[in-house]
């Protein structure tokens, strides 16, 4: 979209301040109440009410729902994708633990490593690179390696996440139905009828726009 459009999007900075008081809050806000409060809004009261046009129009409702609340270019698809899991987590257990637990375990992965982040400048490792020096990764070795670590566990994660999914998906197909009614209505009119209702049209809309704002730096 950038070499497309010849605008250089604004990034959204995840760095925590590498103070006590800055790691503190980061931890509390992203691993506790994102979650809490997030889980109980999308998985909770926002899936109950879209349950009665059928359950997988209703995860994947809530998961594209999940993905614009974030509100950042950056965030917005790997979240839909985060909460269409969650979603579906909470139809095939009948409870919120599951999805809270996913989430809060993502969360702390994002703030362990949001603080490592914090403690490095990337516009001095950039520079340093450049001239062939690496003497500032030699001298934050802790702060990489804390950026580095959680990558490869979630990466390690992920690949077994995918084959156990795919063996599933073969041998156990039953176990990803979900109910769905008005099957003569396709979930792609669902979809449509769900997001063309009017509070559903003021929240897209405003999800969008802080989003093209955010990436054009006016936020």
């Amino acid at each position: 979209m950038q070499s497309v459009s010849g605008v250089e999007f604004n990034t959204v900075s995840f760095a925590a301040n590498p103070t006590f008081l800055g790691v503190l809050s980061n931890i509390i806000a992203m691993t506790l109440l994102a979650p809490f409060y997030e889980e109980l809004l999308f998985r909770g009261a926002l899936l109950s009410n879209a349950r009665r046009i059928g359950s997988w129009t209703a995860v994947f409702a809530v998961g594209i729902s999940f993905g614009m609340w974030h509100g950042t270019y950056s965030q917005i698809l790997y979240a839909a994708v985060m909460g269409t899991c969650a979603a579906f987590l909470v139809e095939k257990t009948g409870s919120l633990f599951s999805s809270l637990l996913l989430h809060i375990c993502i969360n702390t992965i994002g703030a362990v490593q949001s603080i490592f982040l914090g403690f490095l400048d990337f516009d001095e490792l950039q520079k340093t690179l450049s001239e062939n020096d690496f003497s500032y990764i030699s001298a934050h070795k802790g702060a990489f390696m804390g950026l580095i670590i959680p990558a490869v566990i979630v990466f390690i994660l992920m690949i077994c996440g995918i084959v156990i999914f795919v063996r599933e998906l073969r041998y156990h197909k039953e176990t990803f139905a979900l109910s769905e009614r008005h099957r003569d209505v396709s979930v792609k009119g669902k979809l449509g009828l769900y997001f063309t209702a009017p509070i559903a049209v003021i929240a897209v809309i405003g999800s969008l726009t802080i989003a093209v704002l955010s990436a054009m730096g006016k936020i």
